[in-house]
């Protein structure tokens, strides 16, 4: 028998790459109007009390795989955006160029992870303003298109309010997704890749309520 017929040196088995939502990865190119378009923020440099915060992308990653958590709608992972952290002025010039690209596709750009983006996606976008997830929509301006950013700080916290995801997760349903022109989901905790799974999967089910709601619900293809 041989080694390889015996098992002796056999290639490994693949496992596939880990994507938000279990989504494909891709670029500009595939993305179509209505997609929503995620992409990785690997931001905390400078930040004493939150670093850490730059690797919560890649966990959520490994949760939807791990839990198989899927939207419902057609979404693209884009990876993680270019960030250029002791530049603070290039920074900003490519996260608006980064942002305004996807959205230019008429994809819906969700960020994920990292500190809130400098500049703020309203100033990427022109948005008529950048508003909290927690507001009650008779609080948000009345028309123009809105960026959106989900703070997930309260509900993944060591004392965390009880039914905290329930009610996260309601407003999100509550969102006007038509008015949505982008969404940044942060607030991520520091330790998050030594604290275990739970966080990280409540927040890839904030992720996919996020991509079902903005989306607009379409069965993917």
């Amino acid at each position: 028998m041989s080694a390889v017929a015996a098992g002796v040196g056999a290639m490994p088995r693949m496992l596939p790459v880990p994507s938000f939502l279990c989504a494909p990865i891709g670029d500009l190119e595939q993305l179509r109007a209505g997609d929503v378009a995620m992409a990785g923020l690997f931001l905390d440099h400078g930040d004493p009390v939150g670093y850490g915060r730059r690797f919560s992308a890649r966990q959520l990653r490994y949760a939807c795989a791990l839990e198989r958590i899927r939207a419902s709608v057609p979404c693209l992972d884009l990876g993680d955006l270019n960030v250029f952290p002791l530049e603070p002025a290039r920074q900003a010039a490519a996260l608006r160029r980064q942002v305004s690209a996807i959205a230019a596709t008429g994809a819906i750009p969700v960020l994920v992870g990292g500190r809130r983006p400098d500049p703020p996606l309203g100033d990427c976008l022109g948005c008529a303003a950048t508003v909290e997830a927690s507001r009650a929509p008779a609080d948000w301006p009345p028309s123009g298109p809105l960026a959106l950013v989900i703070d997930l700080s309260p509900i993944l916290a060591p004392m965390a309010p009880p039914r905290g995801l329930s009610r996260l997760l309601a407003a999100i349903r509550a969102l006007p997704a038509r008015r949505i022109a982008a969404v940044h989901v942060t607030g991520f905790k520091p330790g998050l890749d030594l604290d275990g799974r739970r966080e990280a999967s409540l927040a890839a089910r904030v992720l996919q309520a996020v991509a079902d709601q903005v989306g607009g619900g379409a069965a993917c293809p």
